[in-house]
């Protein structure tokens, strides 16, 4: 037997398999009692994405799919886990036994034959196509209508676990459509549209979320109001009455946040002209930090490898920015109490 087609085998078969039945149950969880909170209006999930760190293989987070639902309508995520902590130890077992090791290049071997096999993606393939058919079976199991993807973190590849094609996450509106799975879109508010009344942006590793309230629309009919950060113990933080928005907090699905909040604010010049400029509320530290830079508008999308991204409106042209934090001028910082 050709050495990669018995590594896969021998993979699926005492590797992957024994983890099935536990997936497939964690799975029916999801869908039955998990995903239905996602969306506030749950009957228009259609489509969930999950992903996985190719350091932790049976780790899988999901939430709706971000260029159909906007992370800012996100109510939660979910991350099923069906590791163990002797999963490493477990494959160099079961490689072993068939006279297989990964040698000092990171190429497996045969010790008997020499022959080498390189296995460049070779487990991300085996546990995407092992994820997509305990999803299918889930699927059945609850009777369910949803659509699904797999993806590897930070790449954005991997595969439709409802037809076990390969897909990037740029393919899911394209592949629905064409399938004819109708959707409902709903993008990420502007600083035109954001809403005091259903946008309260929660951080998901925690009970803390911003609101905002006493919204107006100024003369360009941006939008301005009040930001108040709620956390644990009851306890609020105003942030001050001449917030834009929305604002972000630092975490995503894989980067637990480390208490940042950041929000565009207005401010006028000594000759009367309004302008932006972006600040950081650490929870933590209970402080908040003004930096230096004007914007004529902005709305920022998120924080990447200490980078704050978004866009900007310049002359009213729209075009992207990026906030390096680390050496982003400060103008002050403040303590809230």
């Amino acid at each position: 037997m050709e050495l990669g087609h018995l590594i896969e085998q021998t993979v699926r078969q005492k590797y992957l398999e024994p983890k099935k039945l536990a997936l497939i149950e964690k799975l029916v969880d999801f869908i039955l009692h998990k995903a239905p909170t996602m969306l506030s209006d749950h009957q228009n999930l259609v489509v969930i994405n999950f992903e996985y760190d190719s350091q932790h293989y049976f780790s899988f987070t999901g939430y709706p799919d971000p260029s159909i639902v906007d992370q800012y309508h996100w109510l939660d995520q979910f991350t099923i886990d069906v590791s163990e902590e002797n999963d490493n130890e477990t494959l160099d077992r079961i490689l072993d036994e068939i006279n297989v090791f990964e040698n000092d290049d990171w190429i497996l071997e045969h010790r008997e034959t020499g022959i080498t096999f390189e296995h460049y993606n070779l487990f991300s393939r085996l546990v995407e196509e092992f994820f997509a058919d305990c999803w299918k079976r889930a699927k059945i199991n609850s009777i369910s209508s949803y659509r699904c993807f797999l993806f590897i973190h930070d790449l954005y590849d991997g595969i439709d676990c409802d037809t076990g094609l390969p897909a990037s996450d740029g393919d899911v509106q394209d592949i629905l459509r064409k399938e004819g799975t109708t959707f409902t879109e709903y993008p990420r508010p502007d600083p035109w549209s954001f809403s005091s009344l259903d946008h309260k942006l929660k951080d998901f590793w925690s009970n803390r979320k911003a609101v905002y309230s006493n919204l107006h629309k100024m003369s360009n009919g941006v939008l301005q109001g009040t930001c108040t950060i709620e956390i644990e113990n009851g306890k609020h933080f105003v942030l001050g009455d001449n917030c834009g928005g929305p604002g972000t907090w630092s975490g995503d699905t894989f980067q637990k946040p480390d208490n940042l909040f950041f929000l565009p604010v207005w401010r006028k010049s000594i000759w009367g002209k309004s302008y932006q400029e972006i600040a950081s509320f650490n929870v933590g530290e209970q402080k908040i930090t003004f930096f230096k830079r004007r914007f004529e508008l902005v709305e920022i999308h998120h924080l990447y490898q200490g980078s704050l991204e978004g866009f900007q409106w310049k002359n009213g042209e729209k075009e992207r920015f990026w906030m390096k934090l680390e050496s982003e001028p400060i103008r002050r910082t403040l303590e809230l109490s």
